[in-house]
C-alpha cells in the first residue's frame, strides 16, 4: 500500500506565514550601504545612503530605506534636522525615539566638528560683542556667508545657523527659511550676520533692502529682529546703531 508523501510545500508555506515578521537590516540590500562607506569613504554616499546608516533597520512593514524615503519626502526636512527636535522626527512612520536620537547626535556632531570654537560665551547685548563671536569664522573667507544667530531673552546664543554662501559680492538666501528655522527653535531674538571678503563693510543698498524684508517679516512671527551685522575681518557695520532702518522702528515701537 502506498503512502501518501507529506505536503511539504504547504507545510513550509503554513510555518512561513506563522513566523514572526522582522525589521529588515540595511544589510540585506544588494549594495548595501556600509560596504560603500568601507570601499568608497563616507564622502561618496549619498544623504539617504547616509541616513540609511543611521537608522540602522527598518520595521515590521517597512525596510529601512523606505524609512529613510518617508523622512526625505517631508519637504521641511532640513529644517527638522537643523532644529533637532526629536519630536519632529518620531511623527514619520517607523523613526522611533532611539532612532530619531542617533540623527540628531549626528547632526550635532557635525556642527560642532566643522564649526570653530566662539570665545565669547556672555551674553550679546551689544554689537561689538556678536562681531567678536562671529569673528572666528570669518578667518580665509573668500565669498559672502550669512548667518543667522538666534538668542533667548537674555541675549545669551543659541544657535548659528548658515542660511547662504555666494561670491565675493553677493550672498543668495531664503528669507522664509529664516523665519521657519526661528519658528521651530527656542529664540526670542535674532541677529543676522553676513561677510564683505573686500573688507568695506559699508552695506549695499541690496543690504538695505534684504534688511527691510527680514524687519518686516519679525513684525509678522513676533521673534524680535535685534541687528543685521557686516563684518569683515578687522572692523563691522551694525544696522541697529548706524542705520535710520533700525531708528524707525524704535520710533513706532
Amino acid at each position: 500500500m502506498k503512502k501518501t508523501p507529506p505536503a511539504v510545500g504547504k507545510s513550509n508555506q503554513k510555518q512561513t506565514e506563522n513566523l514572526p515578521s522582522r525589521p529588515v537590516s540595511i544589510e540585506k540590500h544588494p549594495d548595501p550601504p556600509r560596504e560603500r562607506l568601507e570601499k568608497c569613504g563616507a564622502k561618496h554616499l549619498s544623504i539617504r545612503e547616509l541616513l540609511c546608516l543611521l537608522v540602522g533597520t527598518g520595521t515590521k512593514h517597512q525596510t529601512v530605506y523606505q524609512v529613510v524615503d518617508t523622512l526625505l519626502s517631508n519637504p521641511f526636512w532640513k529644517d527638522d534636522l537643523k532644529a533637532q527636535k526629536i519630536s519632529y522626527l518620531t511623527k514619520l512612520s517607523g523613526l522611533g525615539t532611539s532612532k530619531a536620537a542617533r540623527i540628531i547626535a549626528a547632526v550635532e556632531l557635525g556642527k560642532r566638528l566643522h564649526e570653530p570654537p566662539c570665545p565669547v560665551l556672555r551674553s550679546l547685548h551689544h554689537s561689538k560683542r556678536v562681531y567678536e563671536y562671529i569673528r572666528p569664522h570669518l578667518s580665509n573667507l573668500t565669498h559672502e556667508v550669512f548667518w543667522v544667530l538666534g538668542v533667548d531673552h537674555s541675549h545669551h546664543p543659541l544657535f548659528l545657523e548658515t542660511m547662504g554662501t555666494g561670491s565675493k559680492t553677493q550672498v543668495h538666501f531664503m528669507i522664509r527659511e529664516v523665519f521657519s528655522i526661528l519658528l521651530r527653535s527656542e529664540a526670542t531674538g535674532f541677529f543676522c550676520i553676513h561677510n564683505h571678503p573686500s573688507g568695506n563693510p559699508m552695506p549695499s543698498v541690496e543690504d538695505e533692502h534684504i534688511t527691510m524684508k527680514l524687519l518686516q517679516g519679525s513684525h509678522v512671527v513676533g521673534i524680535h529682529f535685534i541687528d543685521h551685522i557686516i563684518a569683515t575681518s578687522s572692523q563691522y557695520f551694525s544696522f541697529a546703531d548706524q542705520h535710520d532702518l533700525f531708528s524707525s522702528r524704535k520710533m513706532n515701537l
